[in-house]
């Protein structure tokens, strides 16, 4: 699991952003480059015991698709089966092989956390010999909190690939996904 500091890695990405003309550099595609990797679906948790108020805005290839203002209820501990408030987001428009950026910010402005198709490539790279598939799927996971904790402290951003034992939850059409 690859965790984000919320603060560093916002600015550090949009530096990135705004340099990112040449061959690839850390946390960056060249237009030349594509990625391999496709957008499944994007999970989110609320872990700490705390509701949250978070604006979500996810991009494809530079273009804001979707920002919504999103409230989450805190997570409940202490029972036989804990719950966290969360969703699993697959839109239509996911499942394509585009760049894909990720910010989940708390609407008083205290946390903030950004991830990207990029990312995804450079923690994965080739899972399976030789080349990975065109359209092999991702996911993007928002932890918000940590296990129980009262404070939210952090937004975290992770990625992984969705997996045959994975597919119960909700995934965009068109994915391949890894073998379990």
């Amino acid at each position: 699991m690859e965790e984000y500091d919320s603060g560093r890695s916002i600015r550090r990405r949009r530096l990135l952003a705004a340099v990112c003309t040449g061959p690839v550099a850390a946390g960056c595609l060249s237009r030349e480059e594509r990625p391999t990797f496709a957008l499944g679906r994007v999970e989110i948790q609320n872990r700490s015991t705390q509701p949250v108020d978070v604006v979500v805005t996810i991009t494809r290839d530079g273009e804001e698709r979707y920002r919504e203002r999103r409230s989450y209820e805190a997570a409940e501990f202490g029972v036989e089966h804990p719950t966290f408030g969360g969703e699993v987001l697959a839109k239509e428009w996911f499942g394509t092989t585009d760049e894909y950026e990720i910010s989940v910010a708390t609407v008083d402005g205290r946390f903030e956390a950004t991830a990207s198709t990029a990312d995804a490539q450079e923690k994965h790279g080739h899972p399976v010999e030789g080349d990975a598939p065109d359209g092999l799927c991702f996911s993007f996971y928002v932890m918000m909190g940590v296990w129980g904790e009262d404070e939210l402290g952090a937004i975290r951003i992770g990625t992984t690939l969705i997996r045959q034992n994975s597919t119960h939850m909700p995934y965009a059409d068109g994915c391949q996904v890894v073998d379990a």
